[in-house]
């Protein structure tokens, strides 16, 4: 090679986290840091004689093709370029002939590329422009064969290594991984160990305080919350209204507190390769447990991973808030086609609120006053909550290791079962696969169900007992819908037009059918009382109201009839205080038959007149005359 002295020659530094990972290499001290090859590429340049030129650096980025950052249908080429900038700045550089006749130093051609397509295609275009390398201290013609496979037994040596050292990373991660080892940084709400001896790391413990508060205790308070219906906002403002931060020391946001919240380690589970799997619940390596204590059980983790993942959680309609503000909404459905209840607001021209309905969404088949089912719902649940007979049931059957298995069982197939409809609906897995897992699970599902059943209810429903006695008002909306959704199926039966009720309106009691869920009464249904029947009493009801109207006393005829021949056409308010706040009804029956009979003018009122239109019969005082 040619006298470099007064040449330009121009540095690429390259280091990749998995050189530093691997502490095995004889040479890690010097691949540590880019500075450490920018101090050799300098008395490079002091030995031979070049001017230092431009800089190129990558820190931190892997030029390996098992780079977790790579595309499936993306060459190494590509890659390099995406994901390196100063890579992809020099190779700019050079085509735009701004490197023409200089050098590129490499301290090891591993700096350069791991792949061989990279070092062909970087060779190729160095050649076309006239540009050497300088390699290990040694200058490479770019355009002599024999120069170029020397370094090419180099870079194929190169990328075997990134083969080897990929196949040992995986396999002590996934070794790792089977024997239950914590992977990454500590999760909040735990702390790291170590061996006092060695040194080396231990099994993460939970972190509390000696007050039995501190992080550990945030975690299990997120996770109680949750399942008892309260909103991650909610949770999430009032973490930070206390002074409570991440492990960061940060405050909480909704997506932080979601991450959180869905992270298995906190029910001792150990999930691999989560970007391999379309969700978190296939990332779980089934029969693995963490070699850490769980926070929270199985159960509880799955049916929170099924709640926070609820499609119904995470969709937001247009004009609807994403969540319920209203008490029954989609929860009560129509007894007629079995479709749920949505509520309508009817409003003025100036836009003010005048009517509140629960209406069937799917075909108009009922409707109800909001405010009459909210009530009636909100009365019939809080009695059911402080019946003592539903607080034994709840809370005297005992979480037994059996039940505990149970749940957990039903929680994973359950997620695994809506995880799998999700791929079904985006098209990731065919029906048919949807079919065999559904089939699977759901078998499944109802052995744990079956198995429980003599054991234990749902652990939600325990605690709905303490939401009653705290209050029902003390929840909000969100909590009150979760509370019932749990315990009852409610439906709604058409009445008819027609219907004779008082003013229009008919109590639900007439027209709900409500199954209980929960409880000594779990699985009955209580239908809705007969109105044809009520109906019946009421109209025998207003018959004798209208019977009882029409008798008056002698003595009160005589002093209203005295009144009202004294002056016809006093006003019946004026009658009524005169008299003693008599029944208008009797005034008006009084009035008619002295009418009847002549005594007294037929008087007829407007709104803006009083009209006398004269005796029904001859005036007494003319009949004597005649």
């Amino acid at each position: 090679m040619r006298d470099l002295s007064g040449q330009t020659l121009n540095d690429y530094l390259r280091v990749s986290l998995a050189d530093k990972a691997d502490r095995q290499a004889a040479n890690f001290d010097a691949e540590r840091s880019t500075s450490t090859q920018r101090r050799k590429f300098h008395q490079y340049c002091e030995r031979a004689g070049t001017v230092p030129g431009r800089e190129y650096t990558d820190p931190d980025i892997s030029a390996s093709w098992y780079n977790r950052n790579r595309r499936e249908d993306e060459s190494g080429w590509d890659e390099a370029l995406r994901l390196r900038p100063d890579f992809a700045r020099m190779v700019a550089d050079i085509r735009a002939g701004e490197l023409d006749g200089q050098g590129l130093w490499f301290w090891r051609i591993s700096r350069q590329a791991r792949e061989l397509e990279v070092f062909i295609r970087l060779r190729d275009l160095c050649r076309y422009h006239g540009i050497f390398w300088v390699v290990d201290d040694e200058a490479y013609d770019t355009g002599n064969y024999r120069h170029m496979r020397r370094l090419l037994d180099d870079a194929a040596d190169a990328e075997g290594d990134s083969v080897k050292l990929s196949e040992n990373v995986y396999d002590g991660k996934e070794s790792a991984a089977l024997k239950g080892r914590r992977a990454g940084r500590v999760p909040y709400g735990y702390r790291a160990t170590f061996d006092p001896r060695t040194g080396d790391p231990g099994p993460d413990e939970a972190d509390w305080d000696e007050d039995g508060n501190g992080p550990a205790a945030v975690v299990t308070e997120a996770y109680a919350r949750v399942l008892k219906g309260e909103s991650l906002t909610s949770i999430r403002k009032d973490l930070n209204r206390r002074g409570i931060t991440t492990g960061t020391g940060a405050q909480w946001y909704t997506p932080s507190l979601r991450n959180v919240l869905l992270n298995p380690a906190y029910a001792g589970l150990r999930k691999y390769q989560r970007d391999a799997h379309e969700s978190i619940q296939a990332a779980i390596l089934d029969g693995v447990e963490g070699d850490w204590p769980a926070l929270v059980s199985q159960a509880d983790w799955y049916a929170t991973y099924r709640l926070l993942n609820d499609p119904a959680r995470t969709t937001n309609t247009p004009g609807r808030p994403r969540h319920g503000v209203h008490l029954l909404s989609s929860i009560v459905v129509c007894a007629v086609c079995g479709g749920k209840l949505i509520r309508r607001a009817r409003t003025d021209a100036e836009g003010r609120v005048t009517s509140e309905h629960y209406f069937c969404r799917e075909n108009s088949c009922v409707g109800i006053a909001q405010r009459d089912l909210d009530a009636f719902a909100a009365e019939r649940i809080i009695a059911w909550l402080a019946d003592p007979g539903v607080v034994a049931e709840l809370h005297g059957k005992g979480s037994t290791a059996q039940a505990r298995q149970a749940q957990g069982v039903i929680a994973k197939e359950r997620a695994g079962l809506e995880d799998a409809r999700q791929r079904a609906e985006a098209g990731r897995i065919s029906l048919d696969s949807l079919e065999r897992v559904e089939r699977g699970a759901l078998a499944r599902i109802g052995a744990a169900e079956a198995t429980l059943a003599g054991l234990e209810t749902p652990k939600l429903a325990a605690g709905l007992t303490e939401a009653a006695q705290a209050g029902w008002d003390a929840l909000d909306v969100t909590a009150q819908r979760q509370v019932i959704a749990e315990v009852a199926a409610i439906a709604v039966h058409p009445i008819g037009r027609g219907h004779g009720g008082p003013r229009g309106k008919i109590h639900p009691v007439y027209r709900v059918s409500w199954t209980w869920k929960l409880g000594p009464g779990a699985g009955v249904t209580i239908p809705p009382l007969d109105w044809e029947e009520r109906r019946a009493e009421l109209a025998a009801l207003q018959a004798e109201r209208r019977a009882g109207r029409k008798y008056v006393s002698a003595g009160r005829r005589d002093k209203l009839a005295g009144l009202l021949r004294e002056d016809p056409q006093r006003p019946d308010r004026e009658v009524a205080r005169l008299a003693g706040q008599v029944d208008r009804h009797s005034i008006r029956q009084v009035r008619r038959e002295l009418e009847q009979a002549g005594q007294i003018p037929v008087i007829r009122r407007t709104r803006w007149q009083v009209r006398d239109e004269g005796y029904v019969t001859p005036a007494p005082a003319e009949a004597a005359a005649g």
